[in-house]
């Protein structure tokens, strides 16, 4: 008995960390939709980016990190995120408007871009110039 109500107990508090994580998830994507909606695009990509790291699958989420990066002139990333919100929530209309205006935005109505499960598009990273020396 005593072995069960250990057991019960350590799922319980696996079960409470884990929907902390989402909740926490949630909250960042929340107020990352705020902050788009307020017109702080920067702010938004941060908080929706940090809400992706803990629920990758969040199509609100992945939705709003494309209308960030679409707002921002990033379509090819943008079309990206559309794709995976669609990828997760096939119906999202939103997603689909806006995954044809990103697609007209870049004139790649010829080529194709897919969804890739396991990646995102990171930021470029600067790179030092040529001439200096390690």
């Amino acid at each position: 008995m005593r072995k069960s109500l250990c057991y019960g107990v350590a799922y319980g508090l696996a079960a409470a960390a884990m929907l902390s994580g989402c909740g926490k998830a949630h909250e960042l994507r929340d107020s990352g939709i705020a902050e788009f909606q307020v017109g702080r695009v920067e702010q938004a990509k941060v908080l929706l980016k940090q809400a992706l790291d803990l629920d990758p699958s969040d199509p609100e989420a992945l939705y709003y990190m494309g209308r960030a990066l679409h707002a921002d002139g990033s379509s090819k990333e943008a079309i990206f995120y559309y794709q995976s919100c669609l990828h997760v929530k096939p119906g999202h209309r939103a997603a689909q408007e806006w995954l044809s205006k990103a697609m007209g935005a870049t004139e790649v109505w010829g080529e194709q871009i897919h969804y890739a499960p396991a990646t995102r598009p990171e930021p470029a990273l600067p790179t030092a110039p040529d001439n200096q020396q390690p």
